[in-house]
């Protein structure tokens, strides 16, 4: 991606016709053939978003078409897409709680229109507001999305709201596609990198074990130091060397959003004389959160592996997300709350409407905290 200036986007997506589409109301370029020679900064204006872009010979032909130049001090990656993807994720379900289905529908639509990834969570929601306002097709459509983004079958069959909102026929039909579409979405990954991240999760989950079968916390603490730290200390150099040459190994890359904030967490919650002295977690921070500006990373997975630090730092009485340590006071949920808009991560308040929500409606939205933050989040 590079920037051509405040509301112009260029993207080369490679062998094949390119196409122009909105994004955020933005200008986004897709086209087949290189940047025309000269000085960057030339940039290309269509007013019509529906025609689709060849080669640069081609380009002087379009209807509609302003070829301008202006003079630019550089270009940079895009790295406020997906800040954006989730504050409209926000909008989608406050739409949710007052009971605008509808409008929360048009939103998820939104989503899948403008961005090339779009988190398998979302796909999820969309698929049951839509079998919940009885659109049967739009349902269908979205599960379709969701297997070839990795929803496995077992999962949705077993979805009450999808069970109430499709016939046997379409829960059929779907079942037939599922090999395809999966296979679909196992071609669209890093392989190789899903392979290492396997490796690095399986030594993680081993040294994590010998702390574990340490009753005493004084052993723990002594096997933290002495065996776990030198072992994180190795993940964390590796991590750093995949996010510098592919990106963050998460959803979007390798199909798994568990092993590396796993990974994270655990170098995170050693000991607080550890944290305390770390040096490697925050050199490696700039770096997760240019993923996540690039939705490569979910804020639900930043907040809980910076909770984790503040856990070990505070001995879990405070909190800089509200998923680990206390939330003390109306001034602490302030500051919570500011914390969680700068990564996208919806409001307590609103974490809590939709958790009445799922209770009201049967629908699963799929919040974030597992087993140890299953309801609301209580001062």
């Amino acid at each position: 991606w590079v920037s051509l200036g405040p509301d112009v986007l260029y993207a080369q997506t490679g062998p094949g016709e390119g196409r122009i589409r909105p994004q955020l109301g933005r200008k986004i370029f897709y086209q087949d053939a290189a940047i025309p020679e000269g000085p960057i900064g030339k940039a290309f204006v269509a007013s019509n978003f529906h025609q689709p872009l060849g080669a640069t010979a081609r380009l002087s032909s379009m209807t509609g078409l302003l070829f301008f130049c202006c003079t630019l001090v550089g270009f940079s990656p895009i790295q406020d897409a997906y800040p954006a993807y989730h504050r409209q994720t926000m909008e989608a379900e406050t739409a949710l709680i007052h009971g605008e289905f509808a409008e929360a529908l048009a939103q998820y639509d939104a989503l899948w229109q403008a961005y090339e990834f779009v988190f398998l969570r979302e796909i999820k929601i969309a698929s049951q507001v839509a079998a919940l306002t009885g659109d049967e097709a739009a349902a269908a459509r979205w599960v379709r999305r969701g297997m070839a983004h990795g929803w496995s079958w077992q999962y949705i069959k077993r979805n009450h709201r999808l069970k109430l909102g499709l016939s046997s026929a379409t829960r059929k039909a779907l079942k037939h596609e599922y090999d395809s579409l999966h296979q679909q979405f196992l071609a669209s990954l890093n392989d190789p990198l899903r392979q290492t991240m396997a490796t690095l999760i399986q030594r993680d989950q081993r040294k994590a074990l010998g702390a574990f079968l340490r009753i005493r916390s004084k052993a723990q603490d002594r096997y933290a130091a002495r065996v776990f730290a030198p072992h994180s200390e190795q993940q964390l150099d590796t991590l750093e060397s995949l996010i510098r040459q592919h990106g963050y190994p998460g959803e979007r890359l390798i199909g798994n959003a568990i092993w590396t904030s796993t990974i994270l967490s655990h170098h995170n919650s050693i000991t607080q004389a550890y944290v305390l002295q770390d040096t490697l977690y925050p050199a490696l921070r700039p770096l997760l959160l240019a993923a996540w500006r690039r939705g490569e990373v979910s804020p639900w997975e930043i907040a809980l592996i910076e909770d984790w630090r503040m856990a070990a730092t505070y001995h879990h009485q405070r909190s800089r997300y509200g998923f680990l340590g206390a939330v003390n006071s109306p001034e602490d949920l302030e500051r919570i709350d500011k914390n969680r808009a700068e990564i996208g991560l919806r409001s307590i308040a609103l974490r809590n409407a939709l958790v009445d929500l799922q209770e009201e409606t049967g629908l699963n939205l799929y919040l974030p905290g597992g087993g140890w933050l299953p309801g609301k989040l209580e001062l």
